[in-house]
């Protein structure tokens, strides 16, 4: 985990997409696994104890509930726009929503997605957290 951490501290404008977060995890020695859920797929990563869930939520905070009650005693975190959030900012991920959309009749403008993480108490040993893998999302 440390060797492609240190390589994005190396590009900090540079973001990674979550295909290279999912590279770098499976070259890491993750187990990688791809599940469709809510209306986006849910990617899980495993290794030892560690088990972390990536997914696209909605930016109107239509999937806050259903975070919660898969997370059980596991950490939630969200992304978006490369910061972390411990709770899903629906203000400002809505307003984004919003705008983006006005944007779009004017010229094209892509909308940062929402992501969910869930980590697993056994990664926290691994030093791996939201915020070393919101590094690596869009």
């Amino acid at each position: 985990m440390k060797a492609w951490h240190g390589a994005a501290a190396d590009q900090p404008n540079e973001r990674l997409s979550t295909s290279s977060l999912l590279r770098a995890l499976g070259e890491d020695g993750f187990t990688l696994t791809e599940q469709g859920w809510l209306e986006s797929p849910l990617w899980v990563a495993s290794k030892d104890d560690c088990r972390i869930v990536v997914t696209t939520v909605s930016p109107l905070g239509w999937h806050q509930s259903s975070m919660v009650a898969h997370k059980g005693q596991q950490a939630l975190g969200y992304v978006y726009d490369g910061r972390v959030y411990q709770e899903q900012p629906v203000l400002l991920t809505k307003l984004g929503y919003f705008w983006h959309k006005l944007a779009n009749y004017f010229y094209p403008a892509a909308q940062p997605p929402v992501f969910a993480v869930v980590t697993s108490r056994g990664c926290a040993a691994q030093s791996i957290d939201t915020a070393t893998l919101a590094q690596y999302l869009l």
